[in-house]
């Protein structure tokens, strides 16, 4: 039987432990608040999102809100502790009551439906990210939230539908609860925090670390101006208007820049529409310095190269390391940008490269000539079934050291992606059979070259718990 107690919040403040019972407001790692929904909708009208901060007052607390408070329930009293079993039901007057959290399987996503429809479903573990000291639950503590029913299914960002919530398989996403929404003294978040400690500026092997770090980059880079600014702010990136933002609108070709005193990132935003792009995509090629290059790619990049000279001239002052990634298209110009400054701007030191779902960029010659300069620097992540890197194929070869990414979501370095290869070629076949099962309608190969997933599945790496 489930207690629930209509009582007001006894934990106040960050550090005092949370209680069945205690009303709170869920914070995700990024900063974001769960919001409200739009009410009146047909489709999607009892699914919660992440959403912004509104107005600031005085004490740095919300003036204006449409951050949602939930109470925490559960078959217990008392105070919360590592492992306990919860539920949050949202305090908002929602349509006939539908307003516990739970997941479910024919989606992705994780929304409000009623009271006890499914105990387990609506019922989530709560587990303490940082386990060093006692094992209550307090006020502010970092927490992962495990559905009940579905096993190591935790709580987290949708990679489909941006804003909205849904479950993933051992997702190192964390969550705060707290009494109150306030606006902290540093833009700076808990996953900027976490990033910045991991990144390792001067190392030239591989590291979990910079996968992730560059995976941030990667899917910031498909935001606009003002959004990327602020995701790249909450990384502590010190940056004034919008100078971090590399933009040639004849070809679509856009990117960021950003840099502080031990390191310098460069991001190139991949192709919004993966179908036409496939489509059009043209087999032309261009002569490089060595071999040849695929012509579309070189002129992408061709077309915003003076501004991102000049722009990497302004900031590096004090010979930091230069770091380059991407997704996708931007993937492709990632290996391209390294190319030159490796071959034909050597005064700039590239510590490394990393790209996401790329396809190939160049013919043999020109692989195997960049390999033999970068290859102990440059890793090319891809995600089980991920059509992309597959293309285009005639003639046309890979660079890089290989990060593979199963389809159970771990990471094996440097396996052979071959049909030839019956290992690769199973994994790939249990990924298609996992998109069957889960009801998931959008292509296997297609929806593995979501940037969120790359982005989810690095982050998942540096899972402790």
């Amino acid at each position: 039987m489930v207690v629930n107690l209509q009582s007001e919040s006894t934990a106040t403040k960050l550090g005092d432990v949370l209680k069945y019972g205690d009303i709170i407001y869920l914070q995700h790692m990024n900063g974001d608040y769960l919001t409200q929904f739009s009410k009146g909708k047909t489709s999607r009208y009892h699914w919660p999102k992440l959403g912004k901060n509104k107005k600031l007052g005085k004490n740095k607390k919300l003036v204006e809100s449409n951050n949602i408070q939930l109470q925490i329930l559960g078959d217990s009293t008392g105070e919360l502790t590592d492992g306990a079993v919860i539920r949050l039901k949202s305090t908002e007057s929602l349509p006939n009551q539908q307003n516990v959290l739970g997941c479910w399987v024919d989606s992705h996503d994780c929304y409000y439906w009623i009271d006890n429809f499914h105990n387990k479903k609506q019922s989530w573990q709560i587990n303490k990210r940082d386990r060093s000291g006692d094992n209550k639950i307090r006020q502010g503590d970092d927490v992962y939230l495990t559905n009940l029913h579905y096993k190591n299914q935790r709580l987290a960002r949708c990679t489909r539908y941006d804003g909205y919530i849904s479950k993933a398989p051992y997702a190192n996403e964390w969550w705060q609860l707290k009494s109150e929404v306030e606006q902290e003294d540093t833009k700076i978040t808990s996953e900027g925090a976490f990033l910045e400690s991991v990144f390792e500026p001067n190392t030239r092997t591989f590291s979990k670390g910079n996968l992730a770090y560059l995976a941030y980059f990667a899917e910031a880079a498909y935001s606009t101006p003002e959004e990327s600014k602020a995701k790249l702010e909450k990384l502590g990136f010190q940056i004034n208007g919008h100078e971090h933002y590399l933009e040639f609108p004849d070809t679509d070709t856009e990117g960021l820049m950003v840099g502080d005193d031990e390191k310098i990132i460069i991001a190139f935003r991949g192709t919004e529409n993966l179908t036409d792009w496939m489509t059009n995509i043209k087999l032309l090629k261009a002569a490089w310095k060595v071999g040849m290059v695929h012509a579309g790619f070189y002129q992408s990049l061709g077309s915003l190269w003076p501004e991102a000279i000049g722009r990497l001239n302004s900031l590096r002052n004090n010979n930091q390391p230069i770091w380059i990634t991407g997704h996708s298209l931007g993937g492709a110009l990632a290996t391209l940008a390294g190319a030159t400054l490796d071959q034909e701007m050597p005064e700039y030191e590239i510590a490394g490269i990393y790209t996401f779902g790329q396809p190939r960029v160049g013919d043999q010659i020109f692989a195997q000539s960049l390999d033999k300069g970068m290859k102990e620097r440059f890793f090319r992540a891809v995600n089980n079934n991920d059509i992309v890197p597959r293309i285009p194929s005639m003639k046309f070869s890979h660079v890089g050291k290989l990060l593979y990414f199963d389809s159970d979501g771990n990471l094996r370095e440097n396996i052979l992606l071959s049909w030839l290869n019956w290992t690769a070629w199973c994994d790939r076949l249990k990924g298609y059979y996992k998109s069957t099962v889960n009801l998931e309608f959008e292509s296997d190969s297609v929806g593995d070259h979501r940037m969120g997933d790359y982005r989810r599945l690095a982050m998942r790496q540096l899972d402790k718990v």
